[in-house]
């Protein structure tokens, strides 16, 4: 990150010659810092999977929630993905071929097949 921050100011000040501390601080949070976090939640989300000891519906609350901090925007089809990768295989081969194209169905099937 130091080396990071650091390339990022010698830049900044090249486009801005002018900048204060205040305006560089601003600059290195918003370009710096939150494309850390983001790249974090996309981690977190990508390596979530259903604990042996979690409830079903506070795993799929868990993953819609990363969904939304990383994109309030994103597709239910995409978060279904999310869903669906982070479910254990003997669960996600039994609903795998059906339409997963929602969180609803999913919930759905789950419960159907009482997983």
């Amino acid at each position: 990150m130091k080396d990071t921050a650091s390339h990022f100011f010698k830049l900044l000040k090249i486009k801005t010659r002018n900048i204060n501390w205040e305006e560089t601080k601003q600059q290195i949070k918003e370009n710096i810092i939150n494309i850390g976090n983001d790249k974090l939640l996309r981690i977190q989300v990508n390596q979530k999977k259903l604990l042996n000891n979690e409830i079903l519906n506070e795993f799929i609350i868990n993953i819609m929630e990363l969904c939304y901090r990383i994109n309030p925007n994103m597709r239910e089809k995409k978060m279904s993905e999310k869903i669906l990768v982070g479910l254990p295989d003997e669960i996600y081969n039994k609903i795998e071929i059906l339409d997963n194209t929602n969180i609803t169905k999913i919930t759905k099937y789950l419960k159907r097949y009482e997983l």
